[in-house]
C-alpha cells in the first residue's frame, strides 16, 4: 500500500496482508502481527473516494475503541483512492480487525472490498532524491507526535478544543488536511470530510461554458465570475460582455486578461515619470520587477533604487486607479440604464387610463361569475345525485327484513319439496308391491 501526506512530503507503507479477493482466516497476518510489537499497525488500502471519513469510521465502529490512532492518506499512484493507517492498543485487537474486515465489502450496494495488511516498516521521504528515513513497527509507538505534530505542545481537538493526549488513552483521527480530532468528536460531524476547513478530496470538475458546456477555450468574467466560451467557439463570453458591459475576462488556459472594450489583452503598465504617461512594459528581465537603468552595467545607488521602486509603485497604483475608474464608469452606465428601464415601466403603468383598468376588471369579473355559475350548477347536479342515492339506500334498508322473511319462507318450501322428492321412490316401490299382490289375487280367483 502507499499514501501521500501534506506539505509536499510523501509516505510509504510496506504491508504484508494479502489481496482483496482472499477470504479472511484465523491465521491471516499472525506472524507479521507477532513481529510488529505490542502496538501493531495496520494499513487499509484502496479506500474508494465516495466513502466519507465519518462513513469509514462507522464501518469500523464495532472495533473503533481499540484503535489508538488513525490517519488518512492519498494514494500517490491512484489519486481517486485513499489508504488509512491504524495503530492499535494491543495485538489481539489488531488481529481481530484484520480477521473481521479483510476482504469485507464496504457497502452492500457497492463492489469495493476492504484490503488490509500489517505494516512491517514505515518510511518517510523528506524530499525528492533523498533516501527515506525508516523506522520499524516496534518503534511506532511514538508515531503520532513525531509523525503529525512538529510542535512541542500537543495539539487541540478542532471540535471540542480539548488537548489531545498523544500516545495516551485518547482515540485520535487525522484527516487528509492534517486536522486532528478525538474519534468521538469527529463521528458527530457527519456529512463533510473535515468539519474545520471543509476540504473535499474529490477531483474538481474542469471549467465549462455556462451556456454550451464547452470545456476548452473558457473565459471567466472578473466582475461576476460568469464562465463563457471564447471567440473560437460560440463567443458566449463576448455575449456576456455585450449584455452586462463587464469588460475583463480571464482566459483559463493562458491566465491572461482580455479587455473586450479595448479589444486586446491587458498587459502590465509602467509609469514613465519623465512624460507622466503609462507605457506598456516588455517583460524581458526574466521576472525581475525592478526598473533597470539605461546603462547595462551601471549600478543604482540606494537613493536611486528607492526612487525607482517608489516610481514603480506609483505607476501600479495609478494603473489600478485607471482600471477601477473605467470599470466603475461602465458599471454606473449599466445600472443607470437598468434604472431608466424600470422608470419607463413604472411610467407606462401610471399612464394607463383608469377606464381601461375598469374595463379589464369587469371582463375578469364576468369570467369569474360565469365560472362560479358553472360550479354552482355542477354542485346542484351532485346534490341531486347524492339525494337519489340516499333514497335508494333507505329503500333497500327498509325492504331488507321483508326480503329476508321471503328468503326464509322460500328456503323452507324448497326443503319440503326436497323431502317429498326423496319419498317418491319409496312410494313407487310400495305401489309396485301392491300391484303385484292384486295380480296374484286376481289369478287365484279365476
Amino acid at each position: 500500500g502507499g499514501g501521500g501526506g501534506g506539505g509536499g512530503e510523501g509516505e510509504k507503507q510496506d504491508d504484508d496482508g494479502g489481496d482483496g479477493d482472499s477470504g479472511s482466516g484465523a491465521g491471516l497476518g499472525a506472524a507479521e502481527l507477532a513481529a510488529a510489537g505490542p502496538h501493531p499497525m495496520l494499513v487499509m488500502v484502496y479506500i474508494p473516494e465516495y466513502l466519507m471519513p465519518t462513513e469509514f469510521l462507522e464501518f469500523l465502529s464495532p472495533d473503533l475503541a481499540s484503535v489508538a490512532f488513525l490517519r488518512v492518506f492519498r494514494h500517490l499512484d491512484r489519486p481517486t483512492r485513499f489508504c488509512a493507517l491504524l495503530q492499535f492498543r494491543d495485538v489481539a485487537s489488531a488481529a481481530g480487525v484484520l480477521r473481521n474486515y479483510h476482504g469485507r465489502r464496504f457497502s452492500s450496494f457497492e463492489e469495493d472490498h476492504c484490503v488490509m495488511g500489517v505494516v512491517a516498516e514505515l518510511r518517510r521521504a523528506e524530499g525528492k532524491g533523498e533516501a527515506p528515513e525508516s523506522i520499524g513497527a516496534r518503534d511506532a509507538r511514538a508515531l503520532p507526535h513525531a509523525y503529525v505534530c512538529a510542535e512541542e505542545d500537543p495539539p487541540n481537538c478542532a471540535v471540542c478544543l480539548e488537548r489531545i493526549n498523544l500516545g495516551g488513552s485518547d482515540s485520535i483521527v487525522s484527516t487528509l488536511c492534517i486536522h486532528m480530532f478525538h474519534t468521538e468528536c469527529f463521528t458527530r460531524c457527519s456529512g463533510t470530510p473535515c468539519p474545520v476547513c471543509r476540504y473535499h478530496p474529490g477531483e474538481t470538475a474542469p471549467s465549462a461554458c455556462q451556456q454550451c458546456g464547452v470545456v476548452h477555450d473558457v473565459w471567466v468574467c472578473l466582475i461576476c465570475g460568469h464562465a463563457g466560451c471564447g471567440r473560437y467557439s460560440n463567443e458566449h463570453a463576448r455575449a456576456h460582455f455585450l449584455e452586462t458591459l463587464h469588460a475583463y475576462a480571464l482566459e483559463t488556459h493562458t491566465q491572461q486578461v482580455w479587455d473586450f472594450a479595448g479589444d486586446g489583452y491587458v498587459h502590465r503598465l509602467l509609469y514613465d515619470k519623465s512624460s507622466d504617461k503609462l507605457v506598456e512594459g516588455n517583460d524581458t528581465s526574466g521576472g525581475d520587477d525592478f526598473v533597470r537603468p539605461q546603462e547595462p552595467f551601471q549600478r543604482l545607488s540606494a537613493t536611486q533604487e528607492e526612487e525607482a521602486v517608489h516610481s514603480k509603485l506609483e505607476g501600479l497604483a495609478q494603473q489600478h486607479n485607471f482600471l477601477l475608474m473605467g470599470e466603475l464608469r461602465r458599471q454606473r452606465e449599466f445600472y443607470e440604464a437598468k434604472v431608466q428601464a424600470l422608470r419607463q415601466q413604472g411610467k407606462k403603468k401610471r399612464d394607463t387610463k383608469p377606464a381601461d383598468v375598469i374595463a379589464s376588471l369587469r371582463k375578469q369579473r364576468k369570467r369569474l361569475e360565469a365560472r362560479a355559475t358553472s360550479q354552482e350548477e355542477r354542485v346542484k347536479e351532485l346534490e341531486e345525485e347524492r339525494n337519489f342515492l340516499r333514497d335508494l339506500n333507505t329503500n333497500v334498508r327498509a325492504n331488507e327484513k321483508d326480503w329476508e322473511d321471503q328468503l326464509t319462507k322460500t328456503t323452507k318450501e324448497l326443503e319440503a319439496l326436497e323431502q317429498a322428492a326423496e319419498a317418491i321412490p319409496m312410494l313407487e316401490e310400495q305401489v309396485g308391491r301392491l300391484m303385484g299382490r292384486l295380480d296374484e289375487y286376481s289369478t287365484s280367483a279365476n
